[in-house]
């Protein structure tokens, strides 16, 4: 499927998505199979911080399963970002864990409705 059908309200009707590309440094990158993210054109560096950025900009937990596999719940759409994310073996249980120490700052705003990060970056 590569279109998102959504109701006036915003509810997605599938919670099933996947990511067909992604488009980072000006290239285009067709996310052919399920390791592209892994190896395409990116340096290891860009990588890690798209990584980075789903991981802190979401509310997704990660549950191990009775089959001992990381099992991501929440939100479908950030819950389809996790899996593409797992599925090109990045462990996001343990980005999750090290997110804590990581964040530095994060107010909120109530007029505008949002937020800003501040992230240690090692």
């Amino acid at each position: 499927m590569s279109e998102v059908c959504v109701r006036k309200t915003g509810i997605l009707t599938t919670e099933d998505m996947v990511v067909e590309r992604f488009y980072m440094q000006n290239t285009d990158h067709p996310n052919s199979r399920k390791d592209t993210l892994m190896n395409c054109t990116l340096a290891n560096s860009q990588t890690d911080l798209l990584a980075k950025s789903i991981i802190f900009n979401s509310t997704v937990y990660v549950e191990m399963t009775r089959d001992a596999l990381y099992e991501p719940l929440g939100n479908s759409t950030e819950v389809s970002l996790f899996k593409w994310l797992q599925g090109a073996d990045i462990p996001v249980h343990k980005l999750i864990k090290e997110k804590g120490n990581q964040l530095l700052h994060m107010p909120f705003d109530p007029k505008y409705r949002r937020s800003i990060m501040a992230i240690k970056n090692d």
